[in-house]
């Protein structure tokens, strides 16, 4: 009786699934620093350019707080006073408080820029890859942010949101593009495996037909083997 065989092949297993593109969030704390000190710095940069403004208007301030401890309000003439004051001081004084805002918030816009970016980069590294233009333009936003009056906008808060809202839709749409072929991937090897156990079943069905075939006939020798003996034993 041959020995039977009972090593069949085994199944084969699909090759390991990639890794999920990863996809930038609104809500990342990393994203949130980032908006909050480019805020800071727009809202520093947007105080220098209309500084021709804002000084005399903190001077008025400080004038109407100091003076109105002193005699109090006096019915609103304490802050007409300062008001008109400062406006007059101001008014004089704009050939230094304007050649000193544009300056400062020249400062402001390049500081900006290094830190913004540095941050930007240090947290989201990926944005260079998604984004091939994205240092041109976060570049151009510092470079409008030195125009006097037009710097006062927020270029640095604008630019960045528009940044990472491209940057998160085309990540978004790179991982619906990775789970469609990741399903498909999937269905394939489903099927694969599928093919595998019926082919599996199939073999395992011929080799026991065999053993069987191979068990009847030494069996049919054996009995060929024995009845002469059996005759002769009978006689």
């Amino acid at each position: 009786m041959p020995p039977r065989n009972n090593s069949l092949p085994r199944l084969r297993r699909g090759g390991p699934t990639p890794a999920p593109p990863p996809v930038r969030t609104w809500k990342e704390a990393s994203t949130i620093i980032v908006f909050v000190i480019a805020g800071i710095f727009d809202a520093i940069k947007a105080f220098f350019n209309m500084f021709w403004f804002f000084g005399p208007a903190l001077a008025a301030w400080y004038c109407a707080k100091v003076a109105g401890g002193w005699v109090g309000s006096l019915w609103g003439l304490t802050t007409a006073a300062c008001t008109a004051l400062a406006v007059k001081t101001g008014a004089l004084a704009a050939a230094v408080t304007i050649p000193f805002g544009t300056v400062m918030a020249d400062a402001t816009a390049l500081s900006g820029y290094l830190v913004v970016g540095t941050l930007v980069l240090w947290t989201n590294m990926r944005i260079l890859k998604t984004l091939t233009n994205g240092v041109l333009k976060f570049s151009a936003s510092a470079g409008a942010s030195a125009i006097p009056l037009v710097g006062a906008l927020p270029f640095f808060t604008f630019t960045l949101w528009r940044l990472y809202r491209t940057q998160i839709r085309l990540e978004k749409k790179a991982f619906k593009k990775w789970e469609s072929a990741n399903a498909a991937a999937k269905l394939q090897q489903r099927n694969q495996q599928t093919a595998q156990i019926l082919d599996f079943q199939a073999a395992r069905r011929v080799q026991s037909q065999r053993e069987q075939a191979a068990e009847q006939e030494a069996q049919e020798a054996t009995d060929e083997r024995k009845s002469p003996e059996d005759e002769k034993m009978a006689a």
